[in-house]
């Protein structure tokens, strides 16, 4: 509310009018051509007598001023109720029937003398005796009387019971237009004297606009408040607010802020419709109200004839939003603090636990991160791909007996390319194909041993997820004992995110860690003189820790790991394919499929029947290829294993674990330069991921003390800012430190926080 001292001066005025006790001049028996008789009424400026024409004998209401309050204003005043009364033309206004000044001791005192009205009660007074339906048909007639004067430009403004009278025949007259408000429809200029932070009128049925002093906002809207008001007082027999035992600030605050009581909650059995009716007269916004009277008592009828009435009951959302509005303009800190904790809690109940492993979204953020901090070349330096294509040739090699219809014939071609392998000192061999049976395994399991005699390993790919150690028993125990290692082939957790692989997953009940193959092939590229390794699956990542060829019964403690970070960790659905029980923990990462993979150029990618004609590639040539690389074997057959990217692109799934393998190499090796273990991307830990959602929720709440707020498009485009600026730092962090936070859940509660705001600005202007 403006607070003025004019404002103020005057509220206190208005709320303390003259007692009814007060001392005045006596009023001669003669005013005018009136013969003064009994006073009939009194006022915070005069007094109202009854009076008789001299010449006609008429009765009339004669409203003298006192000397007390005769001042220039007052002399207007009664002017401009002369002035209007005397141009309206309607059964439910008094009509004016002179107006003049007369010599008191002395004193100028204006009077004016209007329609008497016999047997006149206040109309909440006439209307304790009457039905809800008589009560509204009566408030019907008197809202039609107040549209006609606000159709002629003129607006009451004092509304209340006192001024609106009812006859001992029921008639309810309209009087006291003296604060009235004078609109020139032709100029739009303002008659009378009420200026700018002027309060006019009385506080217990104004309008808010009108407590805040707002001359210029007071329309044919704020009669429509005033009516509420005292329709509500002879409905439920009681005021909206509760103002009598306040000072006169608190009840004008009350007034602009607090909503009025529920007529439900005042009269048990109040119609909800009726109600509805009687809130929307009473909104404290402007445009939330009927425009005219005449809209009020248009849906009134409609009421009383049963039909379905206009206005609408305010939704729980314009409820809360109010609330929180009140609550923000008065305590500002205290609410943005608590919309910041909800953005929080909101982040972390429904960014961790729903949005993200249902979504993946934290595997696609990071894949584009990694994508947008990459600095290496985009060829592949520790990685290379032998692709089975074309069985056919195959046969025409005449290495042994292959049939290309039948699969288990293959494992000869897959032997003799074993066993060219094993004198061209791979770093390690990665067999990601499914024929895992034992039969036709004796080339496979020999070239195998020969890659094992000369310090190279082999890890092969599984169905479903083993722990180290543990023989699968989908795969033939010869090719066990000749396997370095093993691990699942799973390189996406769901159709729409082809680029999630699978690094480890923990059993909820035994806690066993089970690895994927593209951690098993890391873990002996990495330390290709291991015997084996174990893992541990936590927030910050997937730990692998080596048995040294040595140390065969024991794990080597830190520094001797390395660590994946677990780009998303959740908990999956029960998945008997894969090996993977109900709420098992699925650490994933994502993988960035680099050019060379989606066209499966060479040289990068060879067909496995050109890499065993001899003629073609002799050992010297093969060898230079893939000395100290990983050596990805894979069944790139047209439409076998195949995806594609989100811009329509196929490519074998492979090369998934060949882009992330390479990857993950670069960037141990990056470490190992820097003198650190490490592997990908060093993720933030547990604690700084919560940090940033706390961050996040900071900056979303400043939203709530900027202006910008007042318009949407602004504050988004703040949001959208910040949100920009986060995922830059995260990137920047990332290229030149090798350590990525995950800023996703912070951006996700900036969003959270500043929705918030923005769908709670200030209260709105009356």
């Amino acid at each position: 509310m403006d607070d003025t001292p004019e404002c103020r001066r005057m509220s206190e005025q208005t709320t303390a009018p003259f007692a009814e006790d007060q001392p005045f001049r006596a009023i001669p028996t003669r005013i005018g051509r009136y013969i003064v008789g009994e006073r009939i009424g009194m006022g915070g400026m005069g007094v109202v007598h009854k009076a008789e024409h001299l010449e006609t004998g008429a009765t009339v209401a004669l409203k003298v001023i006192r000397a007390e309050a005769a001042t220039d204003e007052t002399f207007s005043r009664l002017k401009r109720e002369a002035k209007a009364l005397g141009s309206l033309r309607h059964p439910g206004i008094a009509v004016i029937h002179d107006a003049g000044t007369e010599d008191v001791d002395g004193v100028v005192t204006p009077y004016i003398a209007m329609e008497y009205i016999p047997g006149a009660m206040p109309i909440t007074a006439y209307a304790s005796k009457l039905s809800e339906r008589e009560k509204l048909e009566l408030f019907v007639r008197v809202c039609r009387a107040i549209d006609h004067a606000n159709a002629r430009g003129i607006i009451h403004r004092d509304l209340k019971p006192s001024n609106i009278l009812v006859d001992a025949d029921g008639v309810a007259k309209v009087i006291d237009f003296g604060v009235a408000k004078v609109v020139d429809a032709m100029t739009q200029s303002l008659g009378g004297v009420t200026e700018q932070g002027r309060l006019v009128g009385t506080p217990e049925y104004m309008a808010p606009e009108q407590v805040r002093c707002r001359s210029e906002l007071i329309d044919a809207r704020t009669d429509v408040y005033g009516l509420g008001v005292v329709l509500y007082e002879m409905l439920c027999g009681r005021m909206p607010y509760e103002v009598s035992r306040r000072s006169p600030l608190e009840a004008l605050r009350v007034i602009c802020d607090d909503p009025p009581t529920q007529p439900t909650s005042v009269r048990p059995g109040f119609s909800n419709e009726l109600e509805t009716i009687v809130l929307k007269m009473l909104a404290k916004e402007r445009p939330r109200r009927y425009q005219t009277a005449g809209e009020a008592a248009d849906d009134i009828e409609r009421y009383l004839r049963g039909l379905p009435v206009r206005a609408r009951r305010d939704t729980l959302m314009y409820r809360f939003r109010k609330a929180l509005s009140r609550a923000k303009e008065h305590n500002p800190v205290a609410t943005a603090t608590a919309i910041m904790v909800i953005g929080i809690a909101l982040s972390i109940v429904v960014g961790v636990r729903v949005v993200y492993p249902g979504l993946g979204l934290a595997a696609r953020y990071v894949g584009w991160v990694t994508g947008a901090a990459a600095t290496a070349p985009q060829t592949p330096e520790h990685v290379v791909v032998v692709g089975l294509r074309d069985p056919e040739k195959l046969a025409a090699l005449g290495i042994g007996s292959i049939d290309p219809g039948d699969v288990v014939s293959w494992r000869t071609a897959h032997g003799k390319l074993l066993e060219r392998l094993s004198m061209c000192e791979p770093r390690a061999v990665g067999l990601d194909f499914r024929f895992l049976s034992c039969e036709n395994a004796g080339p496979l399991v020999e070239g195998m041993r020969r890659l094992r005699q000369r310090g190279i390993g082999t890890v092969v790919g599984t169905q479903t997820f083993v722990r180290p150690g543990e023989r699968p028993a989908e795969i033939c125990p010869e090719i066990i004992d000749a396997a370095w290692g093993w691990g699942a082939v799973a390189v996406s957790e769901a159709p729409d995110a082809p680029f999630a692989v699978r690094l480890a997953t923990m059993r909820t009940h035994t806690q066993a860690r089970c690895a994927s193959f593209g951690t098993a092939l890391f873990a002996l590229s990495r330390r290709p003189d291991a015997e084996g390794f174990d893992l541990n699956v936590s927030s910050d990542g997937v730990h692998i820790n080596y048995v040294g060829p040595s140390e065969s019964s024991q794990i080597r403690d830190a520094p001797e790991y390395d660590r994946l970070s677990s780009i998303d960790l959740g908990r999956s659905p029960r998945d008997d394919r894969r090996g993977i029980g109900e709420g098992d923990v699925i650490a994933s990462a994502a993988a960035l499929l680099g050019p060379w993979a989606l066209e499966e150029s060479a040289p990068y990618t060879q067909v496995m029947s050109d890499l065993l004609d001899e003629r073609r590639w002799p050992i010297e040539r093969l060898r230079a290829w893939v000395r100290g690389k990983t050596v990805i074997v894979a069944d790139l057959r047209p439409g076998w294993d195949s995806s594609r990217t989100s811009e329509g692109e196929d490519f074998h799934r492979a090369y998934l674990w060949a882009s992330w393998l390479e990857q993950a190499l670069r960037d141990a090796q990056r470490a190992d330069e820097r003198g650190a273990w490490a592997s990908t991307i060093r993720g933030a830990k547990e604690l700084w991921n919560y940090a940033h959602v706390v961050i996040g929720a900071a900056l979303g709440s400043l939203v709530f003390f900027f202006p910008l707020h007042r318009h949407p498009m602004m504050a988004i485009a703040y949001l959208v800012a910040v949100a920009v600026v986060m995922v830059v730092f995260s990137v920047g962090l990332l290229r030149f430190s090798g350590v990525l936070l995950v800023p996703l859940l912070g951006v996700f509660s900036l969003w959270t926080t500043g929705a918030l705001c923005i769908l709670f600005p200030r209260p709105l202007q009356v």
